[in-house]
């Protein structure tokens, strides 16, 4: 990273736990946002036209926001899926689920029966509550995320980005 620029997170007002949502920087007047999607920094454009209203924002020294770039995990939020509306202990998950929730692109993906991350709808449908048989999912870490993976599908690292 270089001193020419000035870091920012976003954040949601409505999130109680403080937690960024975003990796913004600007040099002078041109502002650019990691993408959580390919972990490049892009130039504000018509897919994301501005920044967040400054109010949103709040300033980080540089090198929190190197370790925040650096960090993927931290920009992903996880979901165990169960097929019991009230999984007890003996219920095992089916899936994982995954939210990367990037200035450009909000990507909700289930980790499918190939062994490979798919788009889904799964995570709003839960967030919405208004379908008449709501998904049940649970909030996890990365490492549950790859327990479960490993123990249901063989697959190992499958959290890795």
């Amino acid at each position: 990273m270089t001193d020419d620029y000035e870091f920012f997170v976003e954040i949601d007002q409505r999130d109680e736990s403080g937690r960024p949502q975003s990796l913004w920087r600007r040099s002078d007047m041109e502002w650019e946002y990691l993408s959580l999607i390919d972990w490049r920094w892009h130039k504000t454009s018509d897919r994301v036209p501005h920044p967040p209203e400054l109010t949103y924002l709040s300033p980080i020294p540089e090198n929190v926001a190197d370790e925040l770039s650096k960090n993927r995990q931290y920009w992903v939020a996880y979901w165990a899926a169960y097929e019991s509306p009230t999984p007890d202990d003996k219920d095992a998950p089916y899936t994982v689920l995954r939210r990367r929730t990037s200035p450009e692109l909000v990507l909700d993906e289930a980790f499918g029966r190939s062994n490979t991350w798919i788009r889904t709808s799964t995570i709003v449908e839960y967030e919405s509550q208004r379908t008449s048989n709501p998904p049940n999912l649970v909030r996890i870490d990365a490492s549950t995320a790859d327990k479960i993976l490993r123990d249901t599908r063989g697959a190992t690292n499958a959290t890795q980005l």
